[in-house]
């Protein structure tokens, strides 16, 4: 049946898919659905692919083949589990496994599933390759940051020099992403919403939003100003004391909560930024590779 491949030292980015079959024609409808895959046509390739799939006396090579194109074209359609499913199914050791086990652990990265993808990754056995043992400790950096693993990520760039122009200025990236995370400084809601109860929306100020707390205090501070006229004038049971006492009051614990609130719903901003960055400088040179 079919000869199984090897992987060279040159690295994975010529990797052909299924060459060695003995059904010549099986091995045009494989390179076809390729190329439909590499020009974007997914639901062609789609169709092809399950076609071929039906196919009897399918060797190991082919059904891996098939089952990566069937994973690569669902990752392009960021179908992520239906991509590992498919990953999972090349299992007869050789370059599509290789191929497969990496857009496995990419896919299993945007499901945030970065236990498993850190697995997926550890378990790849490359002390023979250089390059691709580089590749690997480049994913592996990008899944330390972000799992904020920051001394995972310091004793693995610390392990390996990245040569490989592929992904050298993306490597470049995630050194300014450690930088700039490992030395953020939470602010303190406590403090946030204190400043807020002493003048109004300026806890956003502090949390780090620049354009909010000013609102906050146009609204609120003239509304106050109203109150303490109504009570001035009128007393404590007035109606105007009343009515924009109580508007006043709901704009004041508003901004108190508001401000507290303010100190994660910046912080999830600001790491959600910093992960869509790092994922995409994956996405990247993964792609560039395979």
């Amino acid at each position: 049946m079919g000869q199984e491949l090897e992987v060279d030292s040159a690295g994975i980015d010529s990797i052909p898919v299924a060459t060695e079959v003995e059904n010549k024609g099986l091995s045009e409808e494989l390179a076809f659905s390729s190329y439909l895959v590499s020009n974007d046509l997914y639901d062609e390739a789609e169709l092809v692919l399950l076609k071929l799939e039906q196919s009897e006396d399918l060797s190991d090579i082919e059904r891996d083949s098939i089952n990566f194109l069937l994973g690569s074209l669902h990752y392009y359609r960021q179908e992520f589990i239906e991509a590992v499913t498919h990953f999972k199914a090349v299992n007869h050791a050789g370059i599509l496994q290789l191929k497969g086990d990496f857009m496995r652990a990419m896919c299993e990265i945007e499901m945030n599933q970065l236990d498993s993808a850190k697995h997926t990754l550890e378990s790849l056995n490359l002390e023979s390759n250089s390059n691709l043992k580089e590749f690997k400790a480049f994913m592996l950096e990008g899944v330390a940051l972000l799992r904020r693993d920051y001394a995972g990520f310091d004793s693995l760039r610390n392990a390996s020099v990245y040569t490989n122009y592929m992904y050298r200025s993306e490597h470049a990236n995630f050194e300014a992403y450690y930088d700039e995370m490992s030395k953020y400084k939470r602010k303190s809601p406590f403090l946030a919403g204190l400043i807020s109860a002493i003048i109004p929306g300026l806890g956003k100020f502090y949390a780090g939003y620049r354009g909010l707390p000013f609102g906050t205090m146009f609204m609120t501070i003239p509304l106050a100003a109203m109150a303490v006229e109504g009570l001035i004038i009128g007393g404590l049971l007035s109606p105007p004391f009343l009515a924009f006492g109580a508007v006043f009051s709901v704009f004041y614990i508003g901004a108190i909560w508001g401000s507290v609130l303010s100190v994660n719903a910046l912080e999830q901003e600001i790491y959600a930024q910093f992960d869509h960055n790092i994922r995409f400088d994956m996405h990247v040179p993964l792609r560039r590779i395979l």
